[in-house]
């Protein structure tokens, strides 16, 4: 009776598991918490942590009614390694870290990756199906946003699914489009793979899932390309391409193979060009689809090659590039007469470039960690089922993806990458961990610590939660120009965020409104040292002008322009600074800078900056002599 009990919660608590993945993988990208700051970031970060104490929790019950047996192998050792160097390099190394989501995130899929290595094989595929069909809500999500069924995410965008911007958006589901398009090439294998054991009893269940099979990957294909191509995100539609064509060689190689060898040499250097001119073509195409853009992001990638030359070997550490990008931007800047390059610039939060960002970061230590892990997953192992092959289509998107935008911000993508990354570790083991055959205080001492590393993931979501709620508030609040009570509003959520770059910033835009001026200086001056961005350093010089501290003002408002030497505002900021302090010549230096600018993007706001500077140029001229109407034409 004892025996047939702990079967059956056994069975319920492995139903429990499964469950439990299937909604995070396939839920986690529909995740949009509108009472939160960031809504489409923060709001799936919550429900991340909040899903991992969950797994945790039922992984810890299984444990303790059954036992449990892990396998660990060279994989999972260089990913604990690269881990836990990144910990060492972000608190012990660096002397500076600040708040991050994508720290927390990090974390909890440690622990997603290790909750995954203990499941059974056989749980692999369904996840792999649940991922397949979330891409295909996002799919639908999409084209009902395209109809105005949905709202947008972004005021700039119609296509946002529910993410911030069309690029995270259309890289997830590159992803998967990649996994569904190798389900649809290889859906008998994968039909076998979803029934394990019963796949050998070809009965209604198995006509089902292979008509299913048949028809909805296709679909799910032809819906989810055609929003990529919408959404217009050159990374996400290479990606899906170069995809595409690997996964249609593989599929075919030994009928191309054949084929090629029995061709004559002209016709395979034929073959050969043809390919290139295609690949060639193809890149310069979507190089000209968005020159500017483009063109901003070889700028990004020339100014983060000096990021990693100041630090090559430990780099910024975990998350703190946009600290420091910005720095050095204003010194790239710094007596540079290209006016072209320097209207590309802009205020950066990311690389543009998951492979560099990673290196700015981390250094040259953590890129060799990252070939360790790659060589262990990939050096010795050919692909031998279509599981591996599934997980490899998804890291391959992935990485096409990440050499022209961010997948490394998108916590769906990298759930996705932590899946492919568990479905490619070898199952064979080279060290056993049996938690069947230990004594019992050691199974209670895992179980326990297992439970309470869950109860602190539930007390961090809820503290994140309640903050970036408050946040949310507090934004509002200054929006209407209830500058008081955003303040109060601010403080109140200080200490979870106080060292989170965007939240002291606007919190000490909070306090110069509400003119407390020396609070405000001190909380820029914390947000300057963790968010580099010229509204960062304009607001500081407000604050040292407030504080008649002149000389740091211009070297604030000086700063910002450098960042971006395209922008008017402080070049406006400099003009007034100068003329309220008597100093005609340098105000009308600046004035005349500020008019040199071409607009390339018309304001009421631009407008009016170029009229009061053109009446300080008019008392500039005034004040030396010169009749009205004299002085130099801009």
């Amino acid at each position: 009776m004892r025996m047939i009990m702990r079967s059956n919660i056994k069975k319920i608590l492995n139903s429990l598991l499964f469950l439990g993945f299937v909604v995070v993988i396939g839920w986690l990208p529909q995740v949009v918490d509108s009472d939160l700051m960031y809504p489409t970031v923060s709001g799936k970060t919550v429900f991340f942590l909040f899903g991992m104490s969950f797994l945790l929790a039922i992984q810890a019950l299984r444990v303790l009614v059954s036992g449990a047996v892990f396998y660990l192998n060279l994989t999972d050792l260089a990913l604990a390694l690269l881990l836990g160097y990144i910990a060492i390099n972000r608190y012990w190394i660096q002397d500076v870290h600040g708040f991050s989501l994508r720290w927390l995130e990090l974390l909890a899929l440690g622990i997603f990756y290790v909750l995954l290595r203990a499941q059974r094989t056989e749980f692999y595929p369904w996840l792999l199906l649940a991922f397949m069909f979330s891409g295909f809500g996002q799919a639908v999500y999409g084209f009902l946003q395209l109809f105005d069924y949905y709202p947008s995410n972004h005021t700039g965008f119609r296509l946002t699914g529910s993410f911030f911007n069309p690029g995270p958006y259309a890289g997830f589901l590159a992803g998967a489009w990649a996994v569904t398009f190798a389900i649809y090439l290889y859906r008998k294998s994968f039909v076998r793979l979803l029934l394990g054991r019963y796949s050998q009893f070809q009965g209604p269940h198995y006509r089902f899932f292979e008509f299913s099979m048949e028809y909805i990957p296709f679909f799910s294909i032809l819906l989810m390309g055609s929003v990529v191509l919408l959404s217009r995100s050159r990374a996400a539609i290479l990606a899906v391409v170069l995809c595409g064509g690997a996964l249609a060689l593989y599929r075919h190689r030994g009928r191309l193979q054949r084929r090629f060898q029995s061709t004559t040499p002209w016709r395979r250097v034929a073959l050969a060009g043809a390919l290139a001119l295609i690949l060639v073509g193809g890149l310069w195409g979507a190089y000209c689809f968005k020159q500017g853009s483009a063109d901003g992001r070889w700028l990004i990638w020339k100014v983060t090659t000096h990021m990693v030359a100041d630090a090559p070997l430990f780099g910024r550490g975990f998350d703190r590039f946009r600290a420091r990008y910005m720095d050095y931007q204003a010194d790239y800047f710094q007596g540079k007469e290209d006016v072209l390059e320097a209207y590309l610039a802009d205020n950066v939060r990311y690389a543009f470039n998951a492979p560099l960002q990673f290196v700015a970061e981390e250094g040259l230590t953590g890129l060799l960690l990252v070939v360790v892990l790659l060589y262990v997953l990939l050096g010795r192992k050919r692909i031998r089922s279509p599981l591996t092959l599934f997980g490899g289509m998804i890291l391959l998107a992935v990485f096409v993806f990440g050499l022209f935008a961010y997948p490394e911000q998108i916590l769906s993508t990298k759930v996705a990458v932590v899946m492919a990354l568990a479905i490619m570790t070898d199952k064979v083991s080279k060290v056993r961990l049996g938690y069947a055959f230990w004594p019992v205080f050691a199974r209670a001492l895992t179980v326990s610590g297992a439970l309470m590393l869950g109860a602190v993931l539930v007390w961090k979501g809820n503290s994140v939660q309640e903050a970036f709620r408050t946040w949310k508030t507090a934004d509002w609040d200054y929006r209407y120009g209830d500058f008081q009570m955003a303040a109060e509003d601010f403080q109140s959520c200080e200490k979870v965020l106080g060292s989170d770059g965007a939240f002291l910033l606007q919190y000490g835009k909070a306090l110069a409104m509400c003119e407390r001026w020396e609070e405000a200086l001190a909380t820029l001056q914390k947000a300057v040292a963790l968010e580099g961005s010229t509204v960062a350093q304009t607001s500081l010089g407000d604050c040292y002008k407030a504080l008649d501290r002149t000389a740091e003002a211009k070297e604030a408002y000086k700063k910002a322009l450098a960042m971006v030497p395209s922008r008017f505002f402080p070049c406006y900021l400099l003009a007034k600074l100068y003329a309220e302090k008597g100093k005609r010549k340098e105000a009308g230096r600046w004035a005349r800078e500020l008019m040199r600018k071409p607009v390339r993007v018309p304001s009421t706001a631009i407008e009016e900056m170029r009229e009061e500077m053109r009446k300080i140029i008019s008392e500039n001229a005034l004040g030396e002599g010169k009749p009205p109407g004299t002085e130099t034409k801009i």
